[in-house]
C-alpha cells in the first residue's frame, strides 16, 4: 500500500514541478521560488498531521489505561 501512494506521488511530482519551476522563468534563468515553496509547504503539512496524529493516540491512551 506504501509503494502504492508513492508511486501516485511520483507520477504527479515531476509535472507539478515543472509547471512550477516555469512561472515566471526566463530562457537562462528558471525560477524554483514557487518549488521550494511548494516543498515546504508539503513538509510543514506532513509535520503537521504527524503532531495531529500523535496527540490523538496519547489522548486514546490515556482514555484505556494510565499506563504508557
Amino acid at each position: 500500500m506504501a509503494q502504492g501512494i508513492g508511486s501516485f506521488a511520483s507520477l504527479i511530482g515531476s509535472p507539478i514541478a515543472a509547471a512550477l519551476t516555469s512561472i515566471n522563468a526566463t530562457q537562462d534563468h528558471p525560477n524554483f521560488l514557487g518549488l521550494q515553496l511548494f516543498g515546504g509547504l508539503i513538509m510543514a503539512l506532513g509535520g503537521c498531521n504527524l503532531i495531529g496524529l500523535w496527540i490523538l493516540l496519547v489522548k486514546q491512551r490515556e482514555l484505556k489505561t494510565k499506563f504508557i
